[in-house]
């Protein structure tokens, strides 16, 4: 057997997603305590019911910064693996808490449609500096969101990518409810702002599948993406191609966190010496880590015969 690993861009990674965890949480916070504070003083229930959404994503965020320092953690005796897994555990939990969000919000909204008078008392209880704040509560979200989702890409973080949704979905959430509450006010269309609350729960569920799914596929160590294996695949024909392997077979995959895990039986002739093997593993590993810096790649020596040809790669 021969493994081969690299941490330092992992680290970089982890370090800068623990950056944004703190500052999310920091957002969360303050956005938190102006909507509830204004909220009360305005005597505006909408606004106090979005600062203790706020609030769940304060907490959201101090769960995913322990479970990324977990995650972050390298492999030790009782988790020679690693702990990447707790960042899918986590995506898991985001998205079931979610889903909860939006049946809550879809309900709400629906009760609403028959109950116009409560929203008109709270329509005309809107102050303006209540809409400044709501605004204010529509940027922030999607500003970190947008860098959100280019860390999580770089660094192919689930931690992130639902910090991403979640702060999306409260911008878009927001803006639902400013542009409700505009409508009802200088309208008198009261049950819009309901409208655009199922509206909004509709796409929260659309949204958040994707990452359920992802999160679901690497707990149950399901293999990488066929694009990704056919990439892998095409390195290794090239290095037939090349003479430095005979052939390969055995190709397993899975994701673990932000690493891919990659285990592959390269075929020698009977004549090679271990060193030399050993050394055209490294070339081939090299080769796979410049496209996937991430790949964490264990290597088994086989004898090439005809039962083993240069095509062969069970996926």
């Amino acid at each position: 057997m021969h493994s081969h690993k690299h941490h330092n861009h992992a680290e970089t990674h982890s370090v800068k997603n623990k950056k944004f965890l703190f500052f999310s949480f920091l957002i969360s916070i303050f956005l938190a305590v102006s909507k509830f504070t204004i909220g009360f003083l305005s005597n505006s229930s909408a606004l106090i019911a979005s600062s203790i959404d706020s609030i769940m994503d304060a907490t959201s965020t101090s769960i995913n910064w322990f479970i990324l320092n977990e995650s972050s953690k390298p492999a030790d005796h009782d988790h020679p693996f690693g702990h990447g897994k707790f960042e899918a555990f986590s995506g898991l939990i985001q998205g079931i808490f979610i889903t909860g969000i939006s049946i809550a919000l879809l309900s709400y909204s629906i009760l609403q449609i028959f109950e116009q008078n409560i929203k008109q008392a709270e329509v005309e209880n809107m102050q303006i500096i209540g809409i400044i704040i709501t605004i204010i509560a529509i940027i922030i979200p999607l500003v970190l969101s947008y860098y959100m989702k280019r860390q999580a890409k770089k660094s192919s973080s689930l931690i992130l990518e639902a910090e991403h949704s979640h702060f999306f979905a409260d911008g878009i959430m927001n803006a639902g409810v400013l542009f409700g509450l505009t409508i009802s006010y200088f309208f008198q269309i009261y049950w819009i702002d309901s409208i655009i609350g199922i509206a909004i729960a509709m796409w929260l569920f659309w949204d958040i599948k994707d990452l359920l799914l992802q999160s679901f596929d690497i707990l149950t160590d399901k293999k990488l993406p066929t694009v990704i294996t056919n990439q892998i695949s095409k390195t290794l024909k090239e290095c037939v191609q090349k003479k430095t392997i005979l052939g390969w077979h055995d190709l397993q995959t899975r994701r673990s966190g932000s690493e891919y895990h990659i285990n592959i039986h390269l075929e020698f002739d009977n004549k090679i010496l271990l060193e030399a093997a050993h050394k055209k593993s490294d070339i081939i590993e090299e080769n796979i880590k410049n496209i996937f810096p991430n790949a964490i790649i264990l290597t088994h020596f086989d004898l090439h015969s005809e039962y083993l040809t240069s095509n062969t790669c069970n996926k």
